[in-house]
């Protein structure tokens, strides 16, 4: 038996219809965005508790502006400049987090959005504390670092989700 070209267009054309489309460039980063909204909400709720909601992104910004600005700026633009680093990483994981998860669904989505929440918790860790924002410079206890990384789990997996349908 031998397979014509046909044959073998049509294995293609429905092994292609099996995966999810694939993500314009724009959707691609929109987890990440989803996640970056939810988790500085985590971070800003947290911080109502003390009294200092955006020290977490001003300690952000000094830390990222230290290297480029010798002289004092007011708080406003070292909050703004730690919002947007913190952004600016969980976009980057986000459209990291798409490109990998193409072909997963349901609960594979979420454990795989999991797994690299908590890979990225390590990495903060250890090597890179801004990696995951805003999150390693606030005053969090363990238990809020764990909620704050499954939200951000949580916010991958359904901002991929609404990037693939929505």
């Amino acid at each position: 038996m031998t397979w014509e070209s046909s044959d073998l267009e049509r294995a293609r054309a429905s092994a292609e219809r099996a995966l999810p489309p694939r993500l314009s460039l724009a959707r691609r980063f929109f987890p990440g965005l989803v996640a970056a909204a939810a988790s500085a909400g985590v971070i800003v709720g947290d911080g109502w508790r003390s009294g200092t909601p955006w020290t977490p992104f001003v300690q952000l910004g000094v830390a990222s502006l230290a290297s480029l600005v010798s002289s004092l700026l007011p708080d406003g633009v070292y909050a703004i400049t730690g919002l947007i680093v913190h952004t600016f990483w969980l976009v980057l994981w986000g459209a990291c987090f798409t490109a990998v998860a193409r072909s997963l669904r349901g609960g594979k989505l979420f454990i795989s959005a999991l797994i690299l929440t908590a890979a990225l918790a390590i990495i903060a860790r250890v090597f890179l504390p801004t990696a995951l924002g805003a999150a390693e410079l606030s005053l969090m206890s363990s238990a809020h670092v764990t909620l704050y990384v499954a939200t951000i789990a949580v916010a991958l997996s359904v901002g991929t989700r609404l990037a693939r349908y929505g």
